[in-house]
């Protein structure tokens, strides 16, 4: 097994560990009662699901692995075309959701109530039903990996050449709205907060409130960046890049995308640093005031 599968397995099985207990505490526990960890339940079960499905083509296109898996039935691999960018969707729809989330508790007076009724609905309902519509203008451009014997790992199926570029064009548009509505929606957020709190501003509590929130939307925001630059990078400059070496850079920014919100918790949410304080004292002795949208 190569160094970079080993890598990837190890930070992976750490982070959906980590992802799995933020699931189950915050169905279980009463201190996470709020609408904002319900809607952080679900993402956090579609990006794993996303980090799950992603194993396929991580294993499909490395000359290490491909081989292992040239007698799997090829339904599985025209599933995987299809959720591949569907996952894409759904994870870039969930964080400008949860931008929108912390935005609308500081704009809108009844936010609260609106997201403790509908939040479910709205997370498994728009951004579903979003992620499926955008797939149909570039239906025709999903076909199957498919094996290739001279190389020993899996390509884009002959069929899938006449719609690279427009598949591209598609994807980097997609990338970089979702970069401007994260980036818009979070310096909202910062004025808004900077407005709630303007006759506070030399307070400690209130400094500490918009260093964490300004994380937060840092965090989202560099997420993102991370896609563009592959974006750019793949499509622009450097299109005739290594199949390989795309799939490994593919596969890390992905994993990027899935499983940076549990360390944002446990960097910015006073409730996740409290619980964790409590069960092992050594970790966040005295932790800082919330995030106003978080908790």
């Amino acid at each position: 097994m190569d160094i970079l599968i080993i890598v990837w397995i190890v930070y992976g099985v750490i982070s959906v560990l980590l992802m799995l207990c933020f699931i189950v505490v915050f169905g279980a526990n009463k201190r996470f009662d709020n609408s904002f960890y319900r809607v952080v339940q679900c993402d956090q079960i579609m990006n794993l699901c996303c980090y799950l499905n992603s194993w396929i083509h991580r294993l499909a296109q490395r000359p290490q692995t491909g081989y292992l898996l040239q007698n799997f039935p090829p339904i599985i691999f025209t599933i995987t075309a299809y959720t591949t960018f569907f996952f894409f969707q759904t994870q870039s729809a969930s964080i400008i959701l949860l931008c929108f989330y912390r935005y609308s508790l500081l704009k809108f007076e009844n936010a609260n109530k609106f997201w403790k009724k509908w939040c479910i609905l709205v997370y498994f309902g728009v951004i579903l039903l979003y992620s499926i519509v955008l797939m149909l203008p570039i239906f025709a451009a999903f076909h199957p990996l498919v094996y290739d014997g001279a190389v020993g790992f899996f390509v884009d199926a002959p069929e899938f050449a006449e719609y690279r570029y427009t598949y591209g064009a598609y994807l980097w548009f997609c990338c970089v709205t979702y970069f401007i509505i994260i980036i818009t929606l979070g310096l909202r957020t910062v004025f808004e907060l900077r407005k709630r709190f303007a006759q506070h501003q030399n307070d400690s509590r209130t400094r500490d409130v918009l260093m964490r929130i300004t994380i937060i939307v840092a965090i989202n925001t560099v997420v993102y960046m991370l896609i563009i630059w592959w974006m750019l990078t793949i499509g622009i400059f450097v299109p005739d890049i290594d199949r390989v070496l795309q799939n490994e850079l593919v596969m890390t920014v992905s994993d990027t995308l899935s499983f940076s919100m549990p360390y944002t918790l446990l960097l910015c949410d006073k409730k996740v640093q409290e619980m964790i304080s409590q069960k092992i004292p050594i970790f966040y002795r005295n932790p800082s005031s919330v995030v106003a949208p978080i908790s």
